[in-house]
């Protein structure tokens, strides 16, 4: 079951492992998919991702241009691949088995999807294992700064939600049966809060989080191998955060001293395929923030 970043193709990849395990009920078929027990939280995570991963599709066909090829054909099968994911049927009952979830004709039509919104660029490359690694690896410098006290219980719970669900679409089995898309949404996600994040915390701490936004950005954008657009989006994130703070802090409007970004944490172009993981490297280029004004100053 190769890996892909196009959602058509996973959604078609997981309905086709159901629909061809061979299980003599639904659920008995999903159980072997998701490589979980029904009932479970691990069964309630997979199969919602799953859901989401329909959610997805729904949004590509419906962002594919009004007068292009196939389009109203995708939107007439939409309803089948739900009702694929969802099954209304008694999920435990040998008369309802695993193929009955979808038949080959609907579950093929997904394949045909995943051309079309590669053709219309609704799809996403799909990022090296080595890239995917780094990332997995990355998950310790989150739950690092997650658990150190630095960011407010609120916010840290939040965004501890989205590593945690990074960390279980990059399990083994996970990954093999949804492919690499998931995790693409998942970091995404995971970049998006964090930015937000960024914004409502004093400098120091918002730097901490840009410095393990390195390895989120550097991975969502290995699929174009730029390392440069990686960079470029780390600061142009660092200068917007600033931006913001000083339109909202209130001290501005007293009159109080200006505050400057900092510089972003670069990562490193590398060479080879087994590189040791990115190096960071902050430059401190004075306060961060009128909070740490002050402390420097009392120091």
């Amino acid at each position: 079951m190769p890996k892909s970043a196009n959602p058509a193709v996973a959604l078609r990849n997981i309905l086709q492992h159901v629909a061809e395990s061979g299980e003599e009920t639904v659920l008995k078929g999903w159980e072997k998919t998701l490589h979980a027990r029904a009932g479970s939280l691990e069964f309630a995570q997979r199969h919602a991702e799953v859901v989401g991963l329909y959610g997805r599709v729904h949004e590509r066909v419906l962002s594919m241009p009004g007068d292009s090829d196939g389009r109203a054909q995708f939107m007439r099968y939409l309803p089948a691949w739900h009702e694929g994911v969802v099954y209304r049927g008694n999920w435990n009952n040998t008369g309802h088995p695993a193929s009955a979830i979808c038949d080959a004709q609907t579950i093929s039509q997904l394949t045909g999807l995943g051309y079309a919104l590669d053709a219309h660029s609704l799809s996403t490359t799909a990022p090296p294992d080595d890239e995917i690694e780094r990332l997995r690896q990355s998950l310790a410098v989150w739950h690092e700064l997650l658990d150190g006290g630095q960011i407010p219980k609120k916010l840290a719970s939040e965004l501890r939600a989205h590593v945690d669900r990074l960390r279980m679409l990059l399990e083994t089995d996970v990954i093999k049966t949804f492919g690499v898309e998931p995790v693409i949404d998942a970091s995404n996600n995971l970049f998006g809060a964090a930015i937000l994040a960024m914004g409502r915390l004093p400098g120091r701490a918002a730097k901490s989080i840009g410095i393990a936004l390195v390895s989120v950005a550097a991975f969502l954008h290995t699929a174009h191998g730029a390392v440069d657009d990686a960079n470029g989006m780390l600061e142009g994130l660092i200068t917007m955060v600033y931006q913001v703070r000083e339109l909202t802090d209130p001290q501005k409007e007293l009159g109080g001293a200006e505050t400057s970004a900092p510089d972003a944490p670069q990562l490193e172009p590398s060479s080879g395929t087994n590189q040791d993981p990115v190096d960071v490297e902050v430059v401190e280029t004075g306060p961060t923030s009128t909070a740490d004004a002050d402390e420097q100053g009392q120091g």
